[in-house]
């Protein structure tokens, strides 16, 4: 099923992009099966891990593996066990019965076939397809929570990585996807934390077969997990294997004072033995949240007990006996101290003491080496160069060893992550170096060729030294900068050295035309070029200022001299324009090249010296205990087989492997819940403040409603009030008094007509006039108060306007609210959809596998039963047989008889004939 779901898939993707370009399988079938896709796992996961995919390391799945006829057998025996039948859980529903065997004749392939998780299987399958949803579900349901984030963070990095895809933005969620996977396994292994911190160190270390045979800790540095491995349950892990089976508390000073003197250790320091300290059976105490425990003495314990170790899973499969054996072996040393030397030998093992003699042990061979070079380097070799020659060589063994153990079975993957390691390469630089000067030392009478390497070689065994600083918190992310700086530093020469031959051609053509000498010709153009970056102008050579040369070239270059410049100012405008380049704009980029990298790893100090902490630890947890040049004694050790080798992996029990799962899958779904919540309710907080705002949007607009109707009210009575005053007036004030001058003034005239006509004529023209202009000012008020009324009726048109506006924004903003409930609802209506329908898928699925398993049974029921007719059959024709022989046997009997007494008698009448 599984197969042909991954042959279901288009071809267009990834998947099958990596398979035809890493395998010919095209070239020899149409179809993938579960071997090319481990094979895809293991190229995506990288050389950097010995992840060994089940699909290639397990029988069941990879039925080109070699195993015994007893092999089979014993899984034959134990899949078919009454106790744990898989067959049984498939109908019981807690198992899946996914396979594809490679021939249906293969019975043994067909029911050895069974997925232990097939979560993973389809988590893996998503994953591999970049479908996030899918994958998100799955991941929910399945086991190992971690393990699974982790793998997929490293799965999704090396495809968006890929020189396959064209795509960028799929490219950029599939790093997008890792990230969330990173931040999912950082809050399952707080969870773990926060619950049981000892039960969490024991996550990180325990051996996982369906994820290759590696660990949580593997794959998170493999991942370049930065912030998983910087949380507080991964730096106690590591703070607890540091310390060995010290107890945390011990200071720096107790470990100096005994480093000298290992056999003080046990009265100056406290270690872990008592019957609180360490626990085999970690799922006692389950809800406890601290649990005092030292995890280095358990995996050694664990080590030390009588078990079989499979070599392709690292899980160990105890028998009855053998677990009973070993609970009493483990109850028995927690109830008893330790000894005395068993603590010195605690100590001596220890992460934390076995770095400081190693540091102690290289800074004096650094002492020495520098004595031999700077004042013991003679013809005749002095027993403190002898003594170097030694510790170089022990230094040898130790790489070689170190390449041995890294678990990746092929020589040349094992090359490559040995040489991928920053120190290794200066490792293999200086003893690459000390060779030839070693071979020259004692093959050529001039010492100065072997000391030159001598002195090459302890330089880098200078810079090799600050190897050490890694574990201080300060300095280690320092050498992370330097690291990065002098990346940046390598692109930087490249730019700059295009700058340096250009200027260094033109500039010495100009000075020095025709050079005879090519080696000369090359070596001035970098000296003068390079220096001059410094500031070493060369101005008294370019100028000829003072400068002490030979004018004639021919005399010059037959004598060997110093060859005077061509007099020229062309090469001081190339030196200028040379200086502005290289100086002001080039050292400049770098500056800024050498202040973003700091900045970038300032900000995340911490982060990188916990992630750079990880490798230390592993490094000097699997050492031996003994200091070059006392080291070779281990590897003699190791040889005849007194020493084992050490690795940061425990490999529990089968049961002790389920107690972790299930303690991590009610973590991880304690997790998942409360993400889920959290969502929610930030969706329905975003709904409530949707509402909110809606709510006070319609406060707001009903009160300035309000105020504009009171405003507009108000405006509406005055003018009104002013409309009837000015229609109950037909003259104002002003006219009126004008009317009674008037007649007044008529009366007067009436009075004194006969005496002074002329003055009344002027009278009768000015008051002509007055009537005029108060006639215009009359029709200019009333203009003015048409105007106004207009003015007034437009500013209660535009209010009116305003206010339909907000009517409408009002009923969008309702709208919108209703539609993003509605969104909500059909998105929760639709997530139900696929809920349901994948349950009856499985449903469905289920069925399927029943009623397979119920043909097969009853196939395999119809056979029995013709077996043993056939067997039956067998049986009467053989007693029949047997009944036939019977009588054929009885009848000869007779016979025989019969011929007895024939021949006795015809002997008795021979006898009686005779005389």
């Amino acid at each position: 099923m599984l197969t042909h779901l991954y042959n279901k898939t288009p071809k267009n993707n990834l998947l099958w992009s990596v398979l035809k370009s890493h395998s010919n399988f095209l070239k020899k079938k149409q179809k993938i099966n579960l071997q090319d896709i481990g094979k895809v796992i293991k190229y995506f996961m990288g050389i950097e891990i010995n992840y060994n995919p089940i699909y290639l390391s397990d029988m069941r799945y990879n039925p080109n593996l070699k195993t015994t006829a007893d092999e089979v057998s014993e899984k034959l025996m134990k899949y078919n066990n009454t106790s744990d039948n898989p067959h049984l859980e498939v109908l019981n529903g807690t198992n899946n019965f996914l396979h594809s065997p490679q021939s249906d004749s293969d019975d043994t392939y067909y029911k050895l076939q069974l997925f232990d998780d097939p979560n993973r299987e389809l988590f893996m399958f998503s994953i591999l397809l970049g479908r996030e949803e899918m994958s998100r579900y799955f991941w929910e349901e399945g086991k190992h929570s971690c393990a699974a984030a982790l793998a997929a963070v490293r799965i999704l990095q090396s495809m968006g990585n890929s020189r396959y895809i064209t795509d960028l933005r799929y490219s950029e969620k599939l790093f997008r996807t890792a990230k969330m996977y990173e931040e999912m396994a950082i809050g399952v292994i707080n969870e773990c934390y926060s619950k049981n911190s000892f039960k969490t160190q024991v996550l990180l270390c325990q051996v996982l077969p369906l994820f290759g045979g590696s660990t949580v800790m593997e794959l998170a540095q493999t991942g370049n997990c930065i912030n998983f491995i910087s949380q507080s349950g991964c730096q106690a892990f590591l703070s607890s294997v540091w310390k060995g089976e010290m107890k945390m508390e011990t200071s720096s000073l107790q470990i100096m004072l005994c480093l000298f003197c290992p056999l003080i250790a046990p009265f100056l320091i406290g270690f872990y033995g008592d019957t609180k300290t360490i626990r085999f059976r970690v799922s006692s105490q389950e809800d406890a949240k601290e649990e005092p425990g030292n995890i280095t003495r358990m995996i050694d314990v664990i080590d030390r007990s009588k078990t079989l170790v499979s070599s392709n899973s690292g899980v160990i499969n105890l028998t009855p006996e053998d677990l009973n054996e070993t609970k009493e072996k483990l109850k028995q040393e927690q109830n008893e101290e330790l000894s005395y030397w068993r603590k010195v030998y605690g100590f001596m093992r220890s992460p934390v003491v076995v770095f400081w003699q190693n540091a102690f042990s290289y800074i004096t061979f650094i002492a020495i080496f520098s004595y031999v070079v700077r004042m013991d380097f003679h013809e005749i070799p002095s027993p403190w160069e002898f003594l170097i020659i030694v510790f170089i060589i022990t230094l040898i063994l130790e790489e070689i060893r170190q390449i041995y153990d890294s678990g990746i079975p092929s020589l040349r993957r094992k090359l490559i992550t040995w040489i991928g390691s920053t120190w290794n390469k200066f490792d293999f630089i200086c003893l690459l170096m000390f060779v030839p000067g070693l071979i020259l030392r004692y093959v050529i009478d001039d010492l100065f060729f072997s000391r030159l390497l001598y002195v090459s070689t302890l330089w880098g065994f200078y810079i090799r030294t600050l190897h050490i600083a890694a574990v201080s918190r300060v300095l280690g992310p320092k050498l992370i900068m330097i690291e990065k700086m002098v990346k940046d530093l390598v692109f930087f020469i490249i730019i700059i050295f295009v700058y340096i031959l250009g200027y260094g051609v033109a500039v010495q053509s100009i000075m020095y035309p025709n050079e005879p000498s090519f080696t000369k010709a090359i070596s001035t153009v970098i000296y003068h070029s390079y220096f001059q970056v410094y500031g070493e102008l060369f101005l008294d050579e370019i100028t000829q200022d003072g400068f002490d040369c030979e004018a004639d070239d021919a005399k010059a270059i037959s004598e060997g001299l110093q060859r005077c410049p061509v007099e020229s100012h062309v090469p001081v405008i190339f030196l200028g324009v040379y200086m502005l380049l290289s100086n002001v704009l080039l050292l400049n980029l770098l500056i800024a090249m050498f202040s973003h990298t700091f900045d970038a790893v300032n900000d995340l100090t911490d982060e990188y010296w916990f992630f750079q902490r990880y490798s230390i630890m592993e490094e000097y947890f699997t050492k031996p205990i003994l200091s070059p040049p006392f080291i070779v004694i281990s590897h003699l050790l190791r040889l005849i087989g007194l020493h084992k080798k050490r690795d940061l992996k425990l490999r529990s029990p089968k049961y002790e492997i389920n107690e972790i799962a299930h303690f991590e899958e009610m973590c991880s779904s304690n997790f998942v819940n409360r993400s889920s919540k959290e969502v929610d309710l930030g969706i329905e907080k975003q709904v409530h403040a949707v509402v909110r705002k809606v709510d006070s949007l319609n406060e707001s607009f009903a009160i300035s409603n309000h105020k504009l109707n009171h405003q507009i009210s108000l405006v509406n009575e005055s003018m009104t009030y002013y409309f009837e005053n000015s229609c109950n007036r037909p003259e104002d004030n002003d006219f009126k008094s004008i009317s009674k001058d008037l007649e007044g003034m008529d009366s007067k005239i009436n009075k004194i007509l006969y005496n002074v006509e002329y003055q009344m004529n002027q009278d009768l023209l000015t008051t002509q006039e007055t009537r005029k202009s108060v006639y215009d000012g009359r029709a200019r008020s009333r203009a003015s108060m048409t105007m106004l009324c207009d003015t007034v009726a437009d500013l209660h048109n535009s209010i009116n306007n305003k206010m339909r506006d907000l009517d409408n924004k009002i009923n969008t903003s309702r709208d919108s609210a209703k539609l993003a409930e509605d969104i909500i609802q059909h998105k929760i209506e639709k997530t139900e959809v696929k809920v349901v329908s994948i349950y009856e898928h499985l449903e469905s699925l289920s069925k399927q596998l029943t009623k397979h398993i119920s043909c097969m049974e009853e196939a395999a029921i119809k056979e029995e039963i013709k077996r043993q007719q056939k067997l039956s059959q067998q049986i009467n024709e053989w007693e029949w047989r047997q009944s036939n022989t019977e009588r054929a046997i009885g009848t000869l009997g007779s016979d025989l008889a019969n011929f007895e007494a024939e021949t006795s008698n015809a002997l008795k009448s021979i006898l009686s004939k005779l005389p």
